[in-house]
């Protein structure tokens, strides 16, 4: 319990800071960095298992270390991540080092809808070495009909 708060609050306080660079849009483009989330569906049932895939792609000239990050509302909970790099056991962020120019890794994470509320859009962001930090938001997560049982 005291781990998902922390790991709540570091997201509020990153999702607060960064709030004004968020935007809607399908993708984005940094110095270095491209990054697309996209959602396996669009609406799901509480207790559904439900996948996010956050692809990016180093666009600049120099090999940079990058890592990417899903953010998710209270009513989602990460449950595991698949990354091409280390996840630092974590289930909302993939590492990569040594991410090549031209180079294109694709992270599935893996969410369960845990109650309705609090709902809201789901956000990704990329970042590396010397090079602005990029997000993307895709709309929420229509949670629909009565639980799985």
């Amino acid at each position: 319990m005291t781990r998902r708060l922390a790991r709540s609050a570091l997201l509020l306080v990153t999702l607060v800071f960064f709030a004004a660079a968020i935007r809607p849009a399908s993708a984005q483009d940094a110095a270095a960095v491209t990054v697309t989330l996209t959602a396996s569906t669009a609406k799901a049932k509480v207790g559904d298992i439900v996948y996010f895939t956050i692809d990016v792609q180093n666009t600049g000239t120099e090999t940079i270390n990058l890592f990417f990050s899903l953010g998710l509302p209270d009513a989602l909970d990460a449950r595991a991540a698949s990354c091409p790099g280390d996840h630092s056991d974590s289930a909302v962020t993939c590492v990569i080092d040594e991410f090549t120019p031209g180079s294109t890794a694709e992270g599935v994470f893996y969410v369960y809808v845990g109650r309705r509320t609090p709902n809201g859009p789901i956000s990704a962001s990329a970042g590396g070495d010397d090079i602005p930090t990029v997000f993307t938001t895709i709309p929420a997560l229509k949670i629909v009909g009565s639980p799985h049982r």
